[in-house]
C-alpha cells in the first residue's frame, strides 16, 4: 500500500520518537539526581526560590539579600510563577528546561530538513541530543539561559520562513530569559536588515531588542539594586570602574585586556 508506506517513511525519519526518548531519559536523571541531593550547585536553590516567592507575590530573594532583578533581568520567572504555584517543586524547573532542550530538536530536524534527506536531517537531531553542551545544560543546576534552546530554534524557523509572529514572540521570550539574550535578537535584526526588504520592519526588530538590553542592564538591575550598579561593572572591575571607563581601556590597550581575560580575577 503506497499510503501506508509513505505514512511509514515518515514516522520513520520523525524526530518526535527521539525528542520524547531523550526528555524522558533526563526526566530521570533529574529526579534521581534531586532524590538523591546530587545537585550541589546554588543555582537550582536559588531560582526555585524565586519562583516560590513570586508565586506568592514577591521578587525579595534571601539568598541574594534583595530583589532577584538585581541578579540578572530573568523576567520570564514572572512567567514561570504560575505554573511553580501550580507544582511547588524544584522539580517544576528541571522539567521545563529538560523540556526546552530536548524538544529544541523539533524545530532544529524543521531547519535541517530545508537542506538535507530525511535520514540525514534525523542524524542531526540525533547529533544534537548527544551534543556535550547541550547535555552539560541539561544535567548543570538550572538557569533561564537553559532554556533557549527551543527558543533560538524557532526564532530561526520563524527567520526563515519568514513568520513574524512567531518571530515576534519567540524574540520576546528570548529577550525575557536575561538581559544579554536580546542581543541574539539584534543579531537576527541585522541579518533581516542586511537580507530582506522590509527594512523598516528590520530595523525595528534591532532597535527594540537593542533597547532593551540597554534598559535592562542600565535601568532595570539598577534599580532593583537599590540605585548600585550592575553586577557586570563589578566583574569587571579590573578593566575600569565604568562602563566608559572599561571601554576606554578596550580601545587604548586591547592586548592587555585580551591577557587579563585569562587571569583569576576575571573569573
Amino acid at each position: 500500500n503506497p499510503v501506508s508506506s509513505s505514512r511509514f517513511a515518515g514516522f520513520r525519519w520523525s524526530p518526535w520518537p527521539y525528542a520524547w526518548a531523550a526528555c524522558c531519559w533526563w526526566e530521570l536523571i533529574a529526579v534521581l539526581r534531586y532524590r538523591a541531593f546530587d545537585y550541589a550547585g546554588g543555582d537550582l536553590a536559588l531560582f526555585s526560590q524565586i519562583a516560590w516567592n513570586l508565586a506568592h507575590g514577591s521578587g525579595w530573594n534571601s539568598l541574594l539579600q534583595g530583589h532577584f532583578l538585581g541578579n540578572h533581568a530573568n523576567v520570564l520567572a514572572y512567567a514561570v510563577a504560575p505554573l511553580y504555584a501550580l507544582a511547588p517543586s524544584p522539580i517544576t524547573l528541571l522539567t521545563l528546561k529538560v523540556f526546552c532542550c530536548t524538544f529544541a530538536a523539533i524545530p532544529l530536524h524543521r531547519l535541517a530538513a530545508r537542506w538535507l534527506e530525511p535520514p540525514l536531517a534525523l542524524c542531526v537531531v540525533i547529533a544534537f541530543l548527544l551534543y556535550a553542551p547541550l547535555t552539560h545544560a541539561i544535567v548543570f543546576d538550572f538557569d533561564y539561559e537553559a532554556l533557549s534552546p527551543i527558543v533560538l530554534l524557532w526564532l530561526a524557523v520563524a527567520f526563515l520562513e519568514d513568520r513574524r509572529r512567531l518571530f515576534v514572540g519567540m524574540a520576546v521570550v528570548c529577550a525575557l530569559l536575561k538581559e544579554n539574550m536580546p542581543m541574539l535578537v539584534v543579531m537576527a535584526g541585522l541579518l533581516g536588515l542586511l537580507t530582506r526588504p522590509q527594512k523598516r520592519w528590520w530595523t525595528g526588530v534591532t532597535a527594540c531588542a537593542a533597547l532593551w538590553c540597554v534598559v535592562a542592564v542600565f535601568v532595570v538591575i539598577p534599580a532593583a539594586r537599590g540605585g548600585h550598579p550592575s553586577l557586570y561593572w563589578e566583574h569587571y572591575a579590573y578593566l575600569g570602574a565604568s562602563p566608559g571607563a572599561i571601554g576606554a581601556h578596550l580601545v587604548a590597550h586591547p592586548a592587555d585586556a585580551a591577557s587579563r581575560m585569562w587571569r583569576p580575577e576575571a573569573g
